[in-house]
């Protein structure tokens, strides 16, 4: 789903360049987003994510009770990787 909703990399790139700027460089850095699984559970939970607001409320339900025993099983962070573009 997240494919198909935001641009990769090459279109990221492009509409920055079609502007006149020209990529520098690029990293990838991680954000952590939630201290354990059951806090990001209840993160999600709360709403307010416009990607899984796509969901039917029985995907949304089976997608949180997976995070929710994934977290059972799993006392770490939960960390994302994101893509940083600089321009000039």
């Amino acid at each position: 789903m997240l494919d198909a909703l935001l641009p990769d990399r090459a279109r990221m790139c492009a509409v920055f360049e079609t502007a006149g700027f020209h990529l520098v460089e690029s990293q990838i850095i991680t954000q952590t987003i939630a201290p354990s699984w059951a806090a990001y559970a209840d993160k999600l939970s709360a709403g307010g994510d416009s990607v899984l607001a796509r969901l039917s409320e029985d995907e949304f339900s089976s997608g949180i009770d997976a995070v929710r025993r994934h977290g059972a099983a799993t006392v770490e962070p939960v960390v994302e990787p994101i893509d940083v573009f600089f321009f000039r």
